[in-house]
């Protein structure tokens, strides 16, 4: 029932059978028998069609929410008995692609201080990272600036990131970026919005074909003389220094990065005192 109840899931938040399938590695077919036997279970429809998917109705709204709690309440429970063994347990942490470069340093140091624990290390989007966290997959996340945060999830400020524009070409100021290639983000990022939103304030339409998640990337695409980028200043600053890259002009955007977990999670002594959070 329970690997039922993850499927359904699935389908809800993406709103989606094809999409839910493939995400789950089962046929569409499968995952239609699965809904349809779920509601002769209840007795009652939980998903609609609309032109773009599905919605859940009333019902599948409250069998989402309480099947949720269930799944969080069964993660509880393995990490109860799990304690009993005396068995380290793994720390599961995640973060966005791009902040990888940040982590490096300190996820090192929570490997050597977790007595014996593994540290497991989840790379994906900050939508994604916050459903682990909300169901107990993940200890903990960094992610991007959202809006709206589940209410079971409680966040700090992890870091202030300065991006600046830089470029192997000789562009005298931010006029001449109009037009001009910028090797961006993924579109689907929060990051790539920052970025573009920010270019769009100072009047910046540029051109869009390269994209990637990884700033490492980035950074070596526009270090062999392609387009321009918005790039950590950090990850950047010794390039300018010795004259591999150009900043361009005195342009700056700002990026927080949050660290999130569920309010009733206590972090590990060694853990929270690496982040410097909690």
């Amino acid at each position: 029932m329970i690997n039922k109840l993850e499927k359904f899931r699935k389908v809800i938040e993406l709103e989606n059978l094809t999409k839910a399938s493939k995400e789950l590695h089962i046929t569409q077919p499968a995952l239609t028998i699965l809904i349809k036997n779920l509601e002769k279970q209840f007795g009652i429809k939980l998903i609609t069609k609309v032109p773009k998917g599905i919605i859940p109705t009333e019902a599948g709204k409250i069998l989402y929410k309480e099947s949720l709690a269930l799944s969080i309440k069964e993660q509880d429970i393995r990490k109860k008995i799990n304690n009993l063994t005396n068995k380290p347990q793994p720390i599961k942490i995640g973060m966005i692609d791009n902040v990888g470069y940040l982590l490096f340093e300190k996820i090192t140091e929570i490997a050597k201080n977790q007595n014996g624990s593994e540290v497991e290390i989840e790379v994906n989007r900050t939508k994604n990272l916050i459903e682990d966290v909300e169901k107990g997959i993940l200890d903990a996340a960094i992610i991007t600036k959202v809006e709206r945060l589940p209410a079971s999830i409680e966040k700090k400020l992890f870091k202030k990131e300065h991006f600046i524009l830089v470029s192997k070409n000789s562009y005298t100021n931010k006029n001449e970026l109009n037009g001009q290639e910028l090797i961006s983000y993924n579109k689907q990022s929060n990051t790539f919005q920052l970025v573009k939103n920010s270019l769009e304030k100072l009047n910046i339409i540029p051109q869009f074909s390269i994209s990637s998640s990884s700033p490492e990337f980035i950074l070596n695409i526009v270090l062999e003389g392609i387009g321009f980028a918005a790039l950590p200043e950090n990850l950047v600053s010794k390039y300018i220094k010795v004259k591999k890259l150009k900043k361009i002009e005195n342009v700056t955007i700002e990026r927080e990065l949050f660290l999130i977990k569920r309010k009733e999670n206590i972090l590990s002594s060694s853990l929270n005192e690496t982040l410097g959070i909690f």
